[in-house]
């Protein structure tokens, strides 16, 4: 929970008189039971989404064997799988989308409920988690996420979490911010606890600075140690341990188009003790590609083109995919256009 979150529900229950849940008190440690839920629509913003191959069955653990048989049809964009883990197909997924709930093995081997999500590609299906585990720690709101796929949620630096009502997720981060409040948190089955964290400190704000036509729907940074932040919506910044980050994930939107953001060729960020940085980034965006020359022919390939901002961080993967940028090619003296061209294709 956030700040300006904390102010609004303050201001909400004064004027309406509902009760607020109680806030834990600085330096206290925290404990949440959580509990896992499906999501089937599916809103959550990744570091680093995966989508996996389903082939022949999902490789995760349950209580009968390591895997749920899928059988897909060769031709018609359709799909049987066994949820129990007997073996057996029970539900078919049909279209380009679908969800199923499995039946996986715990840690202690209890079978429980997870969600998964299916996107076609072709003929074929993907699957991502469509689970997360959720509870509440001193009143804020946390969400675990298995971003790899494997049934697993307490991965630190592989899977991801979101701390408050937010939708944009950091990496799991064995340290985090809970109402300005820097916790060393550990999982321990579905039980999460959040110890008080001590070490050197300063404040990262990376999202007054980005400069953009889009919106900036997320940001996450991380350091060397694996501390990692989603900064979208820390216009003021936040506390975070001392080092060097790095961008680790991030998107940008306008209307119904995205694009994705990596570190590229970016410096990290060095956060001193006692600090306060801000980064500027965004645009303009520098655009680098190869080009090869035969005597009049002269040929640009697409996988040579990247976007670059003003910070060295790339944008790529950008969707919906659109027409190809217009390339023009002038003289040596830049007075005669000699000729244009797209990609193929686009």
């Amino acid at each position: 929970m956030t700040r300006q979150t904390t102010a609004l529900t303050a201001l909400a229950s004064a004027l309406l008189a509902v009760p607020v849940a109680a806030q834990a008190e600085p330096g206290a440690e925290l404990r949440a039971e959580l509990h896992p839920a499906a999501v089937k629509r599916w809103t959550y913003a990744l570091p680093a989404e995966r989508w996996v191959a389903v082939g022949d069955s999902i490789p995760i653990r349950h209580a009968h064997g390591t895997g749920f048989v899928a059988d897909q049809h060769p031709t018609a964009l359709k799909m049987a799988l066994d949820t129990d883990g007997d073996g057996r197909t029970d539900v078919t997924i049909r279209g380009s989308s679908g969800f199923a709930v499995l039946k996986i093995a715990a840690g202690d081997g209890e079978a429980v409920d997870y969600a998964v999500r299916f996107r076609a590609r072709g003929t074929e299906y993907d699957y991502a988690s469509s689970s997360v585990l959720q509870g509440s720690l001193g009143g804020t709101k946390v969400v675990l996420i298995d971003q790899d796929n494997d049934g697993d949620f307490g991965e630190f630096g592989v899977d991801a979490m979101v701390v408050g009502n937010a939708q944009a997720a950091s990496y799991l981060s064995p340290v985090t911010n809970i109402d300005g409040v820097l916790y060393a948190i550990r999982l321990q089955g579905t039980e999460l606890t959040a110890a008080p964290w001590s070490g050197p400190t300063g404040t990262l704000s990376i999202a007054r600075g980005f400069e953009s036509n889009g919106r900036l729907d997320a940001a996450v940074v991380t350091n060397e140690q694996g501390h990692s932040f989603e900064l979208s919506r820390e216009r003021d910044g936040l506390r975070v341990p001392a080092g060097t980050y790095r961008i680790s994930g991030g998107v940008v939107s306008r209307g119904n188009e995205t694009v994705q953001i990596a570190s590229g060729r970016m410096q990290g960020i060095v956060v001193g003790e006692g600090e306060d940085r801000e980064l500027r980034w965004g645009g303009p965006l520098v655009a680098e590609f190869e080009v090869l020359r035969s005597g009049e022919k002269v040929t640009i390939e697409p996988a040579s083109l990247h976007f670059y901002g003003r910070a060295g961080e790339e944008y790529r993967e950008f969707l919906p995919q659109g027409s190809s940028p217009k390339f023009l090619i002038f003289d040596d003296n830049k007075k005669r256009l000699l000729a244009t061209g797209r990609f193929e294709g686009c």
